[in-house]
């Protein structure tokens, strides 16, 4: 038998516990689970239970990024155990390292401190899938089979990307491009699920096949509002949906519940006597497999899923170096995580045949750089036409008298503390005008606004033109590329949604004048700081009827 030392690797104490103690291989099997990577690496048994600078273990690292409902972690917590409770028989107490080392209680206060978790008391989940080349291939036919029907398509694209991916169904179904999806480095910038991380987000490299789902959504133009999985209704998919199709896919002894000694040629079987997890969110216990048997690290996999917060790289001498990234898209496409990625999508190589998806590289990408798309990407963020120059008075101080003096929010958040507004119904309601100059700063700041706007202009057409919050917003836009100032760029949108004649403001005599006159007589531009209250205390006396127009809720259609 082998001597165990402090500089032992993790399979060599293992080993060393098994043939001293009678057990079988599947001992040392479960010991190195979870850190494959590492087993055969000279101190790897120690490595396990030295905190880093921030005082956390591998093994809690690790174990706080599994999802339990995934992975049975109790055999594995039991055997670690032991190779820590080996070590510390044959490392001195004088070591600084015989104190990182574990009690022989499971879950003492030290314990739960070294291996982050609980031990539990037994398995979380009993139910596993049949995965294999031939099981996951004919899965994704089936779900490719439902892209023919146009009621379908976007849901079953979702599934694919997330049995590509791992994230949690309603991530990978609710995915949104700007901000989100990173086309230079085929990453996505999610929520991390990292218990203690929340508000934290993290760069997760995309496999080319789930990336090459995202850009043909882009370049079919089925990205709605945007949002990747949209159905026809105009409706994000959700994890109801998936699991609503996973219902009507049935491949022979699919699934199968230890519990009840159960197989199911569903994922998603309907019944009394079904597993209690079952449905859209067996794609992670999917993927999770699918990356255990090609040779990736859980680690990798918690962070491929978003649920670890930690990256992967290679260094110079090929040694596995961990680091968090946080930064937006800063994720190196053709690193060690994003390896991984590809090595879990491999699985899926003869259906990508098969349904011909061309993931040679070959195939023009959509990204920033791409004509059209330079700002497609970005993030929602102020517009620069959401700032207002001027001076301002400072009214912070001012004492609310009435509810005339609190906005709509503030009068809601009294209502709930108790606190009623009790005026008329004409007092409660926002003015025509009130709602008008909201109109049109939504039209002419919001993302879908500019989309309208966007789409008029490039149209042309009278019918595009027709709503008076997209003819106020185009008017907006057009003087602001003409390099007019705010105020004049937002008083001709303005003009232009009360304008009650037949034709836009440019098309008549006298326009220009007109809006520069009326801004040079109203006094009280320069101490308002607002185009839209000066130019409504300017259109107020112009006797203009607005009735049946946008100001009442309706709309002026002047291509009639």
């Amino acid at each position: 038998m082998a001597e165990i030392t402090k500089d032992s690797t993790l399979k060599e104490v293992l080993a060393y516990y098994a043939k001293k103690n009678n057990r079988k291989n599947s001992f040392i099997t479960e010991g190195v689970k979870l850190f494959k990577d590492i087993a055969d690496k000279k101190g790897s048994a120690l490595q396990l239970f030295t905190p880093d600078k921030n005082g956390k273990t591998l093994l809690n690292r690790t174990l706080t990024s599994i999802d339990l409902d995934t992975v049975n972690v109790k055999q594995p917590m039991q055997n670690l155990r032991q190779v820590g409770l080996t070590l510390k028989g044959i490392i001195p107490e004088s070591d600084k390292g015989y104190n990182f080392l574990p009690d022989a209680a499971s879950n003492s206060e030290k314990n739960l401190k070294i291996f982050g978790i609980p031990e539990p008391a037994k398995a979380k989940s009993l139910v596993s899938i049949r995965v294999n080349p031939q099981s996951m291939n004919q899965f994704f036919s089936k779900i490719e089979e439902f892209k023919l029907d146009s009621q379908t398509e976007a849901i079953a694209d979702a599934m694919l990307f997330n049995l590509n991916t791992g994230l949690r169904p309603s991530a990978a179904a609710e995915l949104k491009v700007g901000g989100v999806y990173f086309p230079e480095n085929g990453a996505i910038y999610i929520d991390a699920e990292t218990k203690g991380t929340k508000g934290r987000r993290i760069n997760v490299p995309l496999s080319p096949f789930a990336d090459s789902i995202l850009q043909k959504r882009i370049a079919d133009g089925k990205v709605v509002n945007d949002q990747f999985f949209v159905k026809p209704d105009g409706k994000v998919v959700t994890s109801t949906d998936m699991t609503n199709l996973l219902k009507q896919i049935k491949i022979k002894d699919f699934m199968f519940d230890a519990s009840t000694n159960k197989y199911y040629d569903s994922l998603a079987p309907d019944g009394k006597d079904v597993p209690g997890k079952r449905g859209s969110s067996l794609f992670r216990n999917i993927h999770t497999k699918i990356g255990q048997k090609s040779g990736v690290a859980f680690e990798r996999i918690a962070y491929l899923q978003g649920r670890s917060l930690v990256s992967a790289a290679q260094g110079s001498v090929g040694e596995v170096v961990t680091y968090a990234t946080d930064f937006p898209g800063d994720i190196d496409p053709k690193g060690f995580d994003a390896q991984q990625a590809s090595k879990i999508s491999s699985i899926f190589q003869p259906s990508l045949e098969k349904y011909n998806y061309n993931l040679s590289g070959e195939v023009p990408r959509i990204t920033k750089a791409t004509e059209g798309f330079s700002s497609y990407f970005d993030a929602p963020v102020l517009d620069q036409s959401d700032t207002i120059e001027g001076t301002f008075t400072d009214v912070t101080d001012k004492k609310a008298m009435s509810f005339e003096d609190f906005t709509p929010e503030e009068i809601d958040e009294l209502n709930k503390a108790g606190i009623g507004d009790n005026r008329p119904p004409e007092k409660k309601a926002l003015t025509r005008i009130q709602k008008l100059k909201q109109g049109v700063t939504d039209a002419a700041t919001s993302k879908t606004g500019k989309a309208a706007i966007t789409a008029a202009a490039t149209l042309g057409t009278t019918v595009a033109k027709s709503s008076p919050l997209v003819a106020a917003g185009l008017e907006y836009q057009m003087s602001k590329d003409e390099g007019k100032g705010e105020f004049e760029s937002g008083a001709r949108g303005l003009a232009e949604a009360v304008n009650p004649l037949p034709v836009g403001i440019r098309e008549f005599e006298g326009a220009e004048k007109f809006v520069a006159e009326k801004a040079r007589d109203d006094s009280s531009i320069s101490d308002s700081g607002s185009f839209l209250d000066a130019l409504t205390g300017s259109l107020t006396g112009q006797s203009l009827n607005l009735s049946g127009g946008y100001a009442s809720g309706g709309f002026i259609n002047k291509a009639e």
